[in-house]
């Protein structure tokens, strides 16, 4: 005997609360039966006459299964969960159809309204289209006819989502900040373009851009159909839009013009009364440690001085902005005497300059005010002035009109100018920069003959490596790994004393990556090869994203850890005898001359194969901004059939680490999200506490990769130089017996070999034997290869003693 628990609703009203009911299991009644037989008093007249539906579930928060009511109730209640709900309906009425009238049909297709198809799977912006058409079918809009949808509802969409996109990439937030708002609607469709995804930093706002769209989007407002009333909930918004992207037009053309007379001022934009400020500080008695330890040297060489002596600060801190920032936040409470303070700034605050002086106590307040006044104004002299272009231009125009326009160089008049005005502006460019340095330098030295701008010299490049060239023409460019190797290999070609070009000469040599950049120019395009660099553009956003946390730990405790980076690269396949498959997987381009094929067996059959593992030892830098690529290399190559990647297979690191002889007691490593690295798994639980305990190690911190985030993993970096290496690599193994060629033709995958392997113990060795002239090949190209010229080093995973060491932890 048992009980199931029935409740009934009509619409959302409960008329029935949830009521135990008793029942037999061997009940053979449908659920239908089992409603007509509920008591009289349950349902009134009326709502016996109702449409009955009928869901089950486990629990009364959980019903969601639908059965039909002739199932047997014993036979539901028992698949489906105990609590039954009965859910009460008017029956439908059927009208009779009317007969069909062409003119009905004509006069229904004339008001049905149509929206365009868009993709629903694509990138960003196509489903940014599919979801503004969405918006628009909630909100029941549309255009009158299929064609009509397809291009005038096509084009309008089109429109509207290239200016939301185009907002969104160069920064919303930028936007709302200077004070022009987004209507709610469109904002619900930002945060689809992200430079980031790509490597890009956000792009700037653009005059001419947004006077494009502006120009697509004014022709609606006047449309025929955008003015129907399927559109009239749209138009206010549509219009708030539009004004605000005519309103930022404006801002961008007001900020254009006021740069622009800035400019054309006969005299500095800002007076150094109106940018300086002085501030007297009281003396703080009650100073923290953080404060104390911050201020210490600065406060050491001013208690040295005589009051009313300024001190400059510049020494003090650093010209990093935000790090000079950081110091001058707390300035007031640096000090435990009285002091004075001088800032100076024209508008931006990591051009500040700073003086601060010891302030006499002893004297009255007037007195005080009269002195710093005294201290402030000498201290105005040595403000940098920052003169406005067009009194530098008015000085050089006059200038070249007394003496000629070619008699004196404009580098000469720069500095003549500068140093009569003591103008502190910067260069327009990194070339007048460094021109003008050598013309200073010159006038120090007194040597009117130094050479002020070496492109005075350029005559043309001399073709001396001629003979390097013509080598390289004959050596086949696809068989270099990159182009530091190819110089390495056509050299040993050489005759001796043949002039060998820089890797940078040679890497101009190429055809250039886009012939229509002004960059391609710099190409001679000598040898027929393109320069590529392969990038990696997919990115997810993910919570869990913190390897930056790592690297701050791994900093903070450097000199006395370990910074292990891991990861497994792809299966290379290995082809059968005299069937070699391509070493980089097929839809990947690889590189070959013009007059060679690069003819390899498909991918499909193939039986063995190695996976490169690779190990990096993080050369840890002194802080955050240091790089994190820099260190030692180790790649082992794995037979997947008989050296699976298993928690265990990763006890090499072990003897790396050991012969490493740094013995150190922190461990930090960093791992891709594999199964034999998954931290979850209780097996790569156990493998990384033998480590620990086999290293007598005192702390120990194991990351793995977010899900799509792989390509923070430092490793990454080096499989894309093992990928240059295999660029036109067919791999084979070697022929076996005939009895174990004949024995190995019927295994089809991994699992078989591991059989017959097992049937057959030689098996494995022979199998083994025969890579092994393919792993010394892949082994020969690795080492070819370097790490900021730091050679990879081979590692050979032998790992029986280490798992020795590992069981005895067991």
């Amino acid at each position: 005997m048992g009980v199931i628990n029935i409740s009934i609703k009509k619409g959302q009203k409960q008329i029935y609360g949830w009521m135990i009911h008793p029942f037999s299991v061997t009940d053979k009644r449908t659920i239908e039966q089992f409603y007509n037989d509920l008591p009289l008093g349950v349902l009134s007249e009326e709502n016996q006459e109702l449409e009955v539906k009928v869901f089950l579930g486990d629990n009364i928060r959980d019903i969601s299964n639908g059965v039909a009511l002739n199932c047997p109730i014993a036979d539901a209640t028992k698949s489906f969960g105990e609590c039954i709900e009965l859910r009460l309906q008017d029956i439908p009425t059927i009208q009779p159809s009317a007969g069909k009238n062409a003119f009905n049909i004509l006069l229904q297709e004339s008001s049905q309204l149509y929206l365009p198809n868009m993709k629903e799977n694509g990138n960003e912006k196509e489903c940014m289209k599919f979801n503004f058409v969405n918006y628009l079918q909630e909100n029941n809009a549309g255009w009158v006819g299929k064609d009509t949808a397809e291009s005038l509802g096509r084009e309008f969409i089109k429109h509207i989502t290239e200016a939301i996109w185009y907002i969104d990439m160069c920064g919303v937030k930028k936007f709302k900040d200077r004070g022009y708002s987004i209507p709610t609607s469109p904002s619900i469709f930002f945060e689809h373009a992200n430079p980031a995804k790509y490597k890009k930093k956000r792009p700037d706002f653009e005059k001419k851009v947004l006077n494009g769209h502006i120009s697509n989007l004014i022709t609606y407002k006047e449309a025929k159909w955008f003015n129907k009333s399927s559109f009239n909930w749209f138009k206010k918004t549509f219009i708030e839009f539009l004004d605000s992207l005519i309103s930022y037009v404006l801002y961008l053309d007001n900020q254009a013009r006021v740069m622009n007379e800035n400019h054309a001022l006969d005299k500095p934009v800002r007076s150094i009364a109106d940018s300086g400020t002085t501030t007297i500080y009281n003396a703080n008695k009650f100073r923290s440690g953080d404060i104390i330890k911050k201020y210490e040297p600065l406060v050491d060489a001013l208690q040295k001085l005589e009051d009313w002596v300024p001190l400059d600060i510049s020494p003090y801190c650093l010209d990093n902005p935000t790090k000079r920032y950081v110091y001058l936040n707390g300035f007031e409470k640096a000090f435990p005497f009285k002091v004075g303070h001088y800032s100076f700034n024209f508008g931006n605050n990591s051009f500040n300059v700073t003086w601060v002086w010891k302030v006499n106590i002893c004297v009255s307040e007037s007195e005080r005010m009269n002195e710093s006044q005294k201290l402030t104004s000498g201290l105005e002299e040595l403000v940098p002035q920052y003169l406005s272009r067009k009194q530098k231009y008015a000085f050089i125009n006059s200038a070249e009109t007394l003496f000629g326009a070619n008699t004196v160089k404009k580098s000469i008049l720069r500095n003549i100018y500068k140093t009569l005005t003591q103008d502190s502006t910067a260069a327009n460019c990194e070339n007048k920069a460094e021109i003008d340095a050598r013309v200073v330098r010159a006038l120090h030295l007194g040597d009117p003959n130094i050479v002020i701008d070496l492109r005075e010299l350029n005559l043309g490049r001399p073709e001396k490596y001629n003979v390097f060239w013509e080598y390289c023409q004959k050596f086949l460019v696809a068989k270099a790994i990159s182009v530091k190797d190819l110089r390495i290999q056509v050299a040993a070609i050489c005759p001796d004393d043949t002039p060998i070009p820089h890797k940078q000469w040679i890497h101009l040599q190429f055809w250039p990556k886009n012939p229509q950049n002004n960059t391609s120019l710099q190409y001679t395009g000598r040898l027929q090869v393109k320069f590529m660099v392969q990038i990696r553009q997919l990115r997810i956003e993910h919570e869990d994203a913190l390897f930056r946390y790592l690297k701050e730990l791994a900093v903070i405790l450097s000199g006395f850890s370990w910074l292990v980076f891991l990861d497994d690269k792809h299966r290379c396949k290995v082809g059968e005898p005299g069937f070699p498959v391509a070493a980089v997987d097929r839809g990947r381009s690889v590189l070959v001359s013009q007059e060679e094929s690069f003819v390899v067996a498909d991918h499909d059959f193939t039986k063995t194969g190695l996976i490169p593992s690779v190990t990096m030892l993080c050369d840890i830098p002194s802080d955050m901004e240091g790089s994190f690529y820099r260190g030692q290399v180790n790649i082992g190559l794995k037979d997947p059939i008989f050296e699976s990647s298993t928690p265990m297979r990763h006890a090499e690191l072990y003897d790396i680490l050991i012969n490493s002889q740094q013995g150190h007691h922190y461990l930090l490593v960093y791992t891709d999200g594999g199964s034999d690295h998954q931290l979850r798994f209780l097996r790569v639980q156990l493998s990384w506490i033998c480590l620990f305990l086999a290293l007598d190690l005192d702390y120990f911190v194991a990351v793995r990769t977010p899900p799509g985030h792989s390509w923070k993993n430092p490793v990454e970096r080096i499989m894309s130089i093992l990928n240059l290496g295999l660029q036109s690599v067919g791999l084979m193994r070697q022929e076996m017996g005939q009895e174990f060629e004949h024995l190995i033709e019927g295994c089809n995958t991994m699992e078989a070999i591991c059989e017959a392997a097992i049937k057959e113990p030689r098996l494995k060795k022979e199998l083994k034997q025969s890579l092994q002239p393919t792993i010394g090949l892949v082994n020969t190209i690795f080492q070819r290869q370097s790490l900021k010229d730091e050679p990879l080093c081979r590692n050979l995973l032998i790992l029986k003693n280490m798992v020795k060491i590992f069981l005895k932890y067991d």
